[in-house]
């Protein structure tokens, strides 16, 4: 690999997918770093047998943009020559291509800040839910507005915005976004593929706890960028309140007093998962998938609306924010076994 790249992977109980992925980019593991955030299942025992370097944070925050901005410094000091940083997390692998794809792309494009890659599930037949998560990754390529936290990024615009905030506990990737848009930074999705994603949850609470983890963060970034951020941000903050609280709510207290109100809201909340559903088939999905998309998706507007609600309780009482985990995790020497440990 070029002394000009590095890569810094995350994690926090990823051992059972963590050797995959510095497996995938084992040809490069002298430039690697793999930031352990108080992991209990020996991931950092495991990373270091694979051959990375290992740094452990023993005290939090354990948020994904601490575990990327100590990479980074580690890059920085390890590799003077380093102009990008390819960032990955423990239950991600790469594409062997797209480390070269990327680079060559940041190459040529001297305004581009960040590139990222087509990003899908790595089993989702073992689960509708996975099956559904991957769906949200079909995403279009070209110039975009917000990009994920596993991307290639250039190190110069990084530092030049600030670099990550430690204290996010969601939503770090979107607040940079934001940031290096403001300044006058480009980001790209390109065509080629990026990395697979392990995701691993196949209870329906983890898809529920993923939704509540989404509204926390777009509210919260809402009102953190309230003036410079996206409109999307407020948008399905709104809507995460119109169709996870206000409208099922609605349909409750018509049911007891208002027989019209009640049709009035049960109309427009049945509006949505059926918009969703087309949507998927105009995009060639089923009509499975679409259906239990478009289904799923307006059932856990509620999830989102409470994160949201989290999100501004925590602001009104100066709570600080704790870190919002959605995946069961493995904590026994059975799991570092099987990892391969």
């Amino acid at each position: 690999m070029s002394d000009r790249i590095g890569i810094v992977v995350i994690g926090r109980n990823e051992a059972l997918r963590l050797a995959a992925c510095l497996s995938s980019v084992s040809d490069n593991l002298n430039r690697t770093v793999y930031v352990d955030s108080g992991s209990t299942d020996r991931s950092a025992e495991l990373a270091e047998r694979c051959g990375a370097e290992v740094i452990r944070l023993s005290d939090g925050p354990f948020t994904a943009a601490r575990g990327r901005r100590v990479g980074l410094e580690f890059i920085q000091s390890r590799f003077t020559a380093a102009k990008y940083v390819q960032f990955i997390d423990g239950d991600c692998e790469i594409d062997p291509g797209w480390i070269g794809a990327a680079s060559n792309f940041l190459d040529t494009q001297a305004s581009a800040a960040v590139v990222v890659g087509k990003l899908r599930e790595k089993h989702p037949e073992r689960s509708i839910l996975i099956r559904l998560t991957d769906v949200e990754w079909e995403l279009p390529v070209g110039k975009v507005d917000v990009i994920g936290g596993i991307s290639m990024m250039r190190i110069e615009a990084l530092l030049g915005v600030g670099g990550w905030k430690d204290g996010l506990v969601v939503g770090e990737e979107l607040d940079l976004s934001s940031r290096l848009r403001s300044a006058g930074w480009t980001l790209h999705r390109l065509a080629e593929p990026m990395c697979t994603h392990d995701i691993g949850i196949t209870r329906f609470r983890e898809f529920w706890r993923r939704s509540f983890r989404a509204g926390y963060s777009y509210c919260g970034l809402s009102i953190m960028h309230r003036t410079d951020g996206p409109s999307r941000w407020r948008r399905r903050t709104i809507g995460s309140l119109i169709y996870g609280m206000v409208l099922p709510f609605g349909m409750l207290i018509g049911a007891a007093f208002a027989w019209q109100l009640a049709v009035l809201c049960g109309v427009l909340y049945a509006s949505l998962p059926l918009r969703l559903a087309v949507a998927r088939l105009r995009h060639g999905d089923s009509v499975w998938i679409s259906a239990m998309h478009g289904g799923l998706t307006t059932v856990c507007k509620s999830a989102m609306a409470a994160g949201v609600l989290r999100c501004l309780f925590e602001r009104a009482f100066g709570k600080k924010a704790t870190l919002i985990e959605y995946k069961r995790q493995n904590h026994d020497s059975a799991t570092f076994e099987k990892a391969g440990g």
